[in-house]
């Protein structure tokens, strides 16, 4: 399918989910790590692999940043760098990035915070 009709299903789909949720049930919806199971298989092989390049695990947290942060650096990342193809539209909710942390083996410091903050040194990936 292509990226542009891939992205169209995507909106409508969450469309339709919204319209049937109170505001309090979107953003339960929206934050829950089960949205990474939501992602086609190049999206989560590309987010994970991103995690792989910036993220290095340390023992103490790293409160700097939360996912909600790290999901926007990623989403900038790969919109500075034009990778589209099977990728489709780059944003990500926060459940669908903190699915991601939890798959790559990085566990939050608070599962009951809205952003979670993880035990992790962030090196965004230089450009150019």
């Amino acid at each position: 399918m292509p990226t542009n009709q891939l992205n169209d299903e995507q909106d409508k789909v969450r469309q339709a989910i919204a319209a049937t949720m109170t505001d309090r049930q979107w953003g339960e919806y929206c934050d829950n790590p089960a949205r990474f199971d939501d992602l086609n298989a190049a999206q989560r092989e590309d987010v994970l692999d991103w995690i792989d390049a910036v993220f290095t695990a340390r023992k103490t947290p790293n409160r700097n940043r939360t996912s909600y942060g790290y999901k926007h650096d990623y989403a900038g990342y790969r919109n500075r760098t034009a990778q589209t193809n099977e990728l489709g539209d780059h944003y990500l909710l926060n459940g669908a990035f903190k699915g991601a942390m939890l798959c790559a083996g990085f566990e939050p410091v608070d599962r009951t915070a809205q952003n979670w903050t993880f035990c992790v040194t962030y090196r965004p990936i230089k450009e150019g």
